[in-house]
């Protein structure tokens, strides 16, 4: 039996489950550590996850736990319908970008991005395990942080359905569900 340990989201999978999974939903890991029992000479190392068709609507809510890594610098979490075309750039930066303990919501189209909305508060500390859900409606994106508190955010692009996510920088994703 072929095991996939995926280090950086924290995963194991078999390849039976792997291919029930992709069944449902088309993704690529990135970021990651993979790791065959049969040959553990090969190590592969990427920087990132994508999970694509995997379709979220409005009324859904997006539940995403992780933890950021100790030497974190900042994180993000990406929907849209491709790298191009992202309607929510979530980025919890702990000091990137010349900014320190702040959390950074965004759009990018059109090859640019657009207005960056900065909310008050960073719920977020390195190492320590965090919940964010996002509440998808046709006009707003609702955030809700470790907190409790909430951001809205714009649904610019005004698309009925978002099927690329994309998770990246210094965190480990456990769990990603949509409901």
């Amino acid at each position: 039996m072929l095991y996939l340990s995926i280090t950086h989201p924290s995963l194991r999978l078999t390849a039976p489950a792997l291919k029930k999974l992709q069944t449902h939903c088309d993704f690529l890991l990135k970021s990651s550590t993979f790791i065959f029992p049969q040959a553990p000479q090969r190590k592969v190392t990427m920087s990132g996850v994508i999970v694509q068709n995997m379709s979220f609507k409005p009324g859904q809510t997006l539940t995403v736990t992780g933890v950021p890594n100790p030497d974190s610098t900042n994180f993000a979490i990406n929907i849209g319908n491709s790298p191009e075309e992202l309607a929510l750039h979530l980025n919890p930066r702990f000091s990137a970008h010349g900014d320190n303990h702040t959390v950074v919501c965004n759009s990018y189209q059109g090859g640019s991005w657009c207005q960056e909305h900065r909310p008050d508060g960073f719920p977020f500390n390195q190492g320590e395990e965090f919940k964010i859900w996002i509440t998808f409606t046709h006009d707003e994106f609702k955030i809700t942080l470790p907190d409790n508190s909430e951001i809205h955010f714009p649904n610019r692009p005004g698309a009925e359905k978002y099927n690329y996510m994309l998770f990246e920088g210094g965190v480990r994703i456990h769990s990603i569900e949509i409901k």
